[in-house]
């Protein structure tokens, strides 16, 4: 319905009074100017004009929401009697919340608190998990790994990888056993193979004795190289009572058809043992195949320690000991050869100095043979007495020293005839300035003219010419 009452039009705008005016107002006696009025009159006109326009009157809006208050009941209605399928995986439909977080419903959704209930389990689940993690690691490693200040045990096996050859070991000869160097392992123990291992044959290797504590646990762990194995090869090593050999106290059993791998056994000693020996096996082995033992130990205690070569460093040195006290025994035989020669020797001298003085010694020399003699009576050798007598020569030359003492007989020798008796020589018998030859019926000079010894022979008178004599001569 429009509005019925006419506006007060008046549209001469007339002035605005001050502010201030507008906060006092007209006072008694006061003529207010027209242009007063006539703003006055035109700002009304003009405000009720526009409320006229703009307003809506109170039955059109009333009218109104009426049409609208049905249409939303209408709307209702409509909603209420669809048909809206639920919702799923592949359509789209209506879902009904959830607070749950461990269902398994694919219609429902998840509420905003259902979705940070999960958030925090799935939080405090990971942390947990974390945390189990950790200590199951801090306890493999505490069990399996040792830091280097709790590495105090030794590997008790000496020559634990054959690099010191097959010194501390001995086999049983049914096969040979050979030291080996590669790149892998660095040196092994390998068994020859050229024929096969039967499987009525045992081939072993065995340490020497090694001294344990009785009741106590000792880790045994080794690397085994069994590629060329068959399924049902054996190899092994074996933890053995030294007292008796037949009694096993343990056994390291290798993968067979594997390349180098480490196997590690906690063994535990029996009262009343208190040492043992450490046993390499091979068993039915086909011909020609490597089998390889390396980095063998045996270490106090049921910890899984890393391989060490303690006891290889103490074979190192055992051998070295062993090397000096050779020298030191082989200098002490040769400075008594050589005193017993009647040189002066000290173990004091060096070796150049005990070379030296072995070259010195006078090696006694020898020589002998048989030689027929010439007709007596003709040279003219020297008495002691100074005075000639004739007689035959008995001449040697071609030694190789000066004889020093000399003898010759004609052999047999008898009281019978003088002249096959004894002639003899010595360097160190002399008289009247001369050295001599002693001859049955007489001494002669050793002149050097016609009696005499030289650096390769010597010529002496005889008296039986044209006889065999023996001659044996002493340098």
């Amino acid at each position: 319905m429009a509005f019925t009452q006419k506006l007060p039009e008046w549209n001469a705008p007339g002035v605005e009074p001050s502010e201030s005016q507008k906060q006092t107002g007209f006072q008694p006696g006061m003529k207010p100017p027209a242009q007063w009025f006539n703003w006055h009159l035109n700002w009304s006109y003009l405000a009720l004009k526009e409320l006229q326009e703009k307003a809506v009157e109170k039955s059109y809006v009333d009218a109104e929401l009426g049409t609208i208050q049905s249409d939303i009941q209408q709307l209702q209605e409509d909603v209420q009697n669809a048909d809206i399928p639920d919702a799923s995986l592949t359509v789209k439909g209506k879902v009904r919340l959830s607070n749950k977080t461990d269902g398994t419903s694919q219609t429902d959704a998840a509420t905003e608190k259902a979705v940070n209930d999960a958030r925090l389990a799935a939080a405090t689940d990971a942390t947990t998990k974390a945390n189990a993690a950790e200590t199951n690691a801090k306890n493999y490693a505490n069990t399996n790994f040792r830091k280097p200040s709790e590495l105090l045990r030794a590997n008790l096996v000496k020559n634990s990888s054959a690099t010191l050859g097959m010194q501390y070991w001995t086999s049983n000869g049914v096969r040979a056993w050979t030291p080996y160097m590669n790149q892998t392992v660095e040196g092994f123990f390998g068994v020859d193979t050229r024929t096969p291992i039967t499987s009525s044959e045992y081939a072993t290797l065995s340490s020497e004795s090694i001294g344990v504590s009785p009741g106590s646990y000792y880790r045994l762990q080794a690397m085994f190289h069994t590629i060329d194995s068959d399924t049902d090869s054996a190899i092994y090593i074996e933890v053995v009572n030294a007292a008796s050999p037949n009694n096993v106290l343990g056994q390291l059993v290798a993968d067979v058809r594997t390349w180098w791998h480490r196997k590690s056994l906690a063994v535990l000693i029996p009262s009343g043992v208190t040492a043992v020996f450490v046993r390499l096996v091979a068993h039915k082995i086909p011909a020609s195949m490597t089998v390889g033992f390396a980095r063998i130990a045996l270490i106090e205690g049921s910890e899984d320690l890393p391989y060490s070569q303690e006891r290889d460093i103490r074979a190192l040195y055992e051998q070295n000991e062993l090397v000096k006290q050779s020298g030191v025994d082989a200098k002490n035989g040769i400075v008594g050869a050589i005193n017993a020669k009647g040189g002066s020797a000290s173990t004091s001298d060096p070796w150049a100095t005990l070379s030296t003085k072995i070259g010195q010694i006078q090696t006694p020399k020898y020589a002998t043979g048989t030689l027929r003699t010439t007709n007596v009576n003709s040279y003219p050798f020297i008495a002691l007495n100074g005075n000639s007598v004739y007689g035959g020569e008995f001449v040697v030359t071609g030694l190789t020293f000066k004889p020093k003492v000399i003898i010759i007989y004609r052999e047999p020798i008898t009281s019978a005839d003088g002249d096959n008796l004894v002639t003899s020589y010595t360097d160190k018998a002399s008289f009247g300035g001369f050295t001599f030859v002693y001859t049955y019926r007489t001494n002669y000079r050793i002149d050097g003219t016609y009696a005499y010894v030289t650096a390769n022979g010597f010529r002496f008178p005889n008296y039986s010419g044209g006889v065999d004599m023996t001659w044996h001569a002493w340098g």
